[in-house]
């Protein structure tokens, strides 16, 4: 599922990035309760995004849930979400936390004179559609997991994307456009890609990626085990790690260590030890 907002809501996360922390919350406060409802506990993983394909600025939260989850006997049961109750929730709840938060907002003040307007403007987008897609169930599990480890771990942008940079003033990368289900090209100064990229690293410690039910890390110890069980599933066996060139040409076929101009092999010649961590943090403070 992917839950979106109005854009002229995006603004408002951008100047107050402390909403970020509770809106996969709210996202998935819908399906939690519905599933409690039944005695089950399911499990749920979510992704914030703060970027569009064109690197802009468009907050919105990448949820992915089980149909189906555990009961009080320890059996897997299936079950089902309403598409037009989990939009609605989630519009209300995060017009509610809007409405709470007024007083810790950073606001346009010429917008929105005092909290009588900013309550109107807030009721306004309450009775607007709020975009709520539910994806396709897939038949293929690799198909699944590729789709499911992009949204986990995903850059702003891939390098594959970047067209090939000769020095020029500008840069371009090429995006899917949604309204007309064509591929565009967008052109950049090295400033505004760098300006693009930036404003999406999160602050110092902030979670991008969330779990919740069986999945929690205070009990996905316990109950992960216990779903396997009661699916069925065979017992996990070590798997050998991956190591970075593979990862990265299993999800580009491209392998990082080719040249895609010339075709030719990097291979490791030999390494020479510079200066420690240490001595580089030092030399660092003492130049500033």
């Amino acid at each position: 599922m992917t839950f979106t907002m109005p854009d002229v809501l995006w603004s408002l996360f951008f100047d107050n990035r402390f909403l970020l922390d509770k809106i996969c919350q709210l996202a998935v406060d819908n399906l939690l309760y519905s599933a409690k409802k039944r005695g089950l506990i399911i499990g749920i993983f979510c992704a914030i995004h703060t970027y569009g394909r064109r690197l802009t600025w468009h907050p919105h939260v990448h949820v992915s849930v089980t149909l189906g989850g555990l009961d009080e006997k320890g059996k897997w049961r299936a079950i089902e979400f309403f598409h037009e109750k989990v939009e609605q929730r989630w519009r209300n709840n995060l017009c509610d936390l809007l409405l709470a938060e007024y007083e810790n907002l950073n606001v346009n003040q010429n917008s929105y004179r005092d909290y009588d307007e900013w309550r109107r403007f807030i009721h306004g987008q309450r009775q607007r559609f709020w975009h709520v897609h539910f994806a396709q169930l897939t038949k293929d599990p690799n198909s699944t997991i590729n789709y499911l480890g992009r949204y986990l771990k995903r850059p702003p942008i891939s390098g594959m994307r970047l067209s090939h940079y000769r020095g020029e003033a500008t840069l371009s990368f090429k995006y899917l456009n949604h309204r007309t289900g064509e591929y565009e090209e967008e052109h950049l100064s090295q400033e505004e890609l760098i300006r693009r990229i930036i404003q999406h690293i999160p602050e110092k410690g902030f979670k991008m990626i969330r779990y919740y039910g069986f999945l929690a890390n205070r009990v996905v110890g316990i109950l992960l085990g216990k779903v396997r069980d009661a699916l069925g599933m065979k017992k996990l066996t070590p798997v050998a790690r991956l190591r970075y060139g593979q990862m990265l040409k299993s999800f580009l076929n491209q392998d990082p260590f080719t040249c895609i101009l010339c075709g030719g092999k990097m291979v490791f010649r030999r390494f020479i030890a510079g200066k420690g961590r240490r001595n580089l943090v030092a030399e660092a403070f003492d130049n500033c």
